[in-house]
């Protein structure tokens, strides 16, 4: 994996990147929602603000022909989709925000072609939208429904000329070409957009099911070293390996607690950084007192500790740790994990990692190296019984001599 070396005050794509998605959130903490709720939040935001931006354009053309009954239809619409951005933010319901959603581009796309001459008017593809937008924003059930709407709706305007009812197209004849190809050039870019939706769900899908075999992969292999593993540092250092390698992250080591819930360096490394990093040289010849820090924080808490965003350092971080996230950033790095191993209630080490791409999941992150680091405290446990018995064994072998 490449390192940018690009300055601290720039900002990585990554970054960007989350601002657009805490946008597409609204402010809804994704601790509330599942990450299916979620998803549908983030599409739901995303269409409302595509829409607006297409009733905005439809306003405009609009004024020109001086159809200002259809101005005042798309701002009562657009009103409509804040509103109803303003419930799902009031209720953390998306797929009833879904069902609203949906609703108001059905009464635009109804009234685009209500008013532009009905069924054999261009403006009318834009029902194929319809079915493909409640399959992205609302559940199977739902998506079935609409669909059925969908089609009666077409079949109701079908029969209108043959019940003797004509729907006029009030749309200047002058401007009916520009009008049939703004139609088609949106209703073309809506439904590519809404085949990239389905592709992206599909690999993020695809994602989630790698990531996940990949969590238990690492757990799996962690019970193993419970049961297999000749000492614990041997397991630690077998573990910050694996973790690197199967993560994809750029470092990690591990960090010894003593009595006094002090850590500091072991000796057990696993980096692609280059040698002499000053990060290296901070993590690695620094103590952490408890609280202090990503591994002091771990060691207070006793559960896995995450920064999602190491330009973001806490605000009454101490000089070690901002020292720490600056050297981090002049690396390009921006995420880090901290995994306590707990031995009897007490945490006897940490395993500290760095990371260049953002983390996907904290919650799920925090969940997985949870059982990590209690199955890295029992090769610890299994070690010190393991050697109790053989000083047991030797003892009697003494007291029978």
């Amino acid at each position: 994996m490449a390192i940018s070396n690009q300055p601290p005050g720039a900002v990585a794509p990554a970054h960007r990147f989350q601002r657009l998605q805490a946008l597409l959130d609204l402010g809804i903490p994704k601790s509330e929602l599942s990450r299916e709720q979620m998803r549908r939040v983030r599409a739901i935001s995303g269409v409302t603000f595509a829409l607006a931006w297409v009733a905005l354009l439809s306003i405009l053309q609009s004024w020109l022909v001086e159809r200002f009954e259809l101005i005042a239809y798309l701002v009562v619409a657009t009103a409509a989709g804040a509103g109803n951005l303003w419930l799902l933010r009031a209720t953390r319901r998306p797929t009833l925000s879904g069902h609203v959603g949906v609703a108001v581009l059905t009464f635009l796309v109804t009234l685009a072609a209500a008013g532009s001459g009905g069924f054999y008017d261009p403006s009318f593809a834009w029902f194929y939208i319809l079915p493909l937008a409640a399959a992205v924003l609302v559940e199977l059930r739902g998506a079935a429904v609409w669909t059925g709407i969908t089609v009666a709706i077409a079949i109701g305007f079908w029969a209108l000329p043959e019940l003797g009812i004509q729907l006029e197209n009030r749309t200047p004849l002058e401007l009916r070409s520009l009008h049939a190809l703004t139609g088609r050039v949106l209703t073309i870019l809506a439904l590519g957009a809404t085949g990239v939706g389905f592709v992206l769900a599909q690999r993020r899908t695809a994602s989630d099911l790698e990531r996940e075999t990949t969590y238990l992969e690492l757990v799996m292999h962690a019970a193993m070293s419970a049961n297999q593993a000749r000492s614990f540092e041997e397991a630690l250092s077998d573990a910050v390996e694996r973790i690197c390698s199967a993560m994809g992250w750029i470092a990690g080591h591990v960090l010894e607690v003593r009595d006094d819930a002090t850590c500091s360096h072991t000796g057990i490394i696993h980096s692609r950084l280059p040698a002499g990093t000053r990060l290296l040289k901070l993590s690695v010849s620094r103590t952490f007192e408890p609280g202090d820090g990503l591994p002091g924080r771990a060691i207070a808490s006793r559960e896995p500790q995450i920064v999602t965003d190491l330009a973001s350092p806490a605000p009454r971080a101490s000089a070690l740790s901002k020292e720490r996230s600056l050297a981090a950033r002049e690396l390009g790095l921006s995420a880090a994990v901290a995994v306590p191993v707990l031995v009897r209630g007490r945490v006897r080490a940490v395993l500290e990692f760095v990371s260049a791409r953002p983390l996907p999941d904290p919650e799920r992150l925090v969940e997985v190296f949870t059982h990590i680091g209690a199955q890295l405290g029992r090769v610890a446990e299994r070690t010190e019984l393991q050697e109790r018995i053989r000083q047991t064994q030797k003892m009697e072998a003494v007291g029978q001599l």
